[in-house]
């Protein structure tokens, strides 16, 4: 719990205050340096950003990190001419977390290398997002994965990677369990399903599998398995 002023909120009120799209808080708040704002990480859609939500009534929240990937930590400090400035530990798919310092206004600069000479030296796949409808004739998201060197005038086979939970989401970020970029090398395109359950995409589509576990996420699986054998790319059998 949280004491603000004389009222003591709980973490799942301070979350729906925060971010009123219902997406999943998933960092720690820290106030802007006058306190005026917050900062808070919050996963929407397979991603997770940096967001400022204003005190003032009637605002809504801002993304202030770039597009894509996920913020694994961060830290708000003031600035002397911008009033505020962060830093922030932020992977991708693409790659591991690196660190960038960013200035109110201005571009993030990033503040370290530790991975780039290994990275160099891997090939990794492309990263694709797509929809489909699936279970109750929601929108579903599937990350795709593609093979280095995919030909897409060739037939692949194709391997998905089924998330736990199931209170969570496959998303841009680095896996250091599992990596599909692993499974991918072997030839396969590799297929990631953000069924219901799924968090980051708002509380009723997270909260319908409610007292029918497995029968929605196995809807959108299937529906997205029938969306991957209409493409020309992908091997049917």
């Amino acid at each position: 719990a949280h004491s603000l002023g004389t009222a003591v909120w709980t973490a799942p009120d301070v979350q729906r205050a925060l971010h009123p799209s219902t997406h999943d808080v998933s960092g720690g708040l820290q106030w802007h340096p006058q306190g005026h704002s917050g900062f808070y990480a919050a996963e929407d859609r397979g991603r997770c950003p940096l967001w400022e939500r204003a005190l003032a009534p009637g605002s809504a929240p801002v993304a202030v990190s770039p597009d894509g990937g996920w913020v694994q930590g961060f830290a708000v400090l003031p600035h002397s001419e911008r009033g505020v400035q962060w830093v922030m530990a932020r992977d991708s798919a693409q790659h591991p977390v690196q660190v960038h310092h960013q200035v109110r206004g201005g571009a993030p600069r990033r503040l370290e290398r530790f991975n780039d000479d290994l990275m160099a030296s891997t090939d990794l796949g492309e990263l694709k997002e797509v929809t489909f409808t699936g279970a109750l004739g929601d929108t579903v998201q599937m990350w795709l994965v593609f093979p280095p060197d995919f030909d897409a005038s060739q037939r692949h086979p194709v391997l998905h990677v089924i998330h736990g939970g199931p209170y969570a989401a496959a998303g841009d970020t680095f896996g250091y369990r599992w990596n599909p970029h692993v499974l991918a090398s072997r030839g396969h395109v590799v297929a990631m399903v953000n069924y219901h359950g799924s968090s980051g995409f708002g509380w009723p589509f997270r909260h319908a599998i409610t007292g029918r576990l497995g029968e929605l996420e196995l809807q959108d699986i299937e529906a997205g398995t029938a969306w991957l054998r209409r493409q020309r790319w992908v091997d049917p059998k």
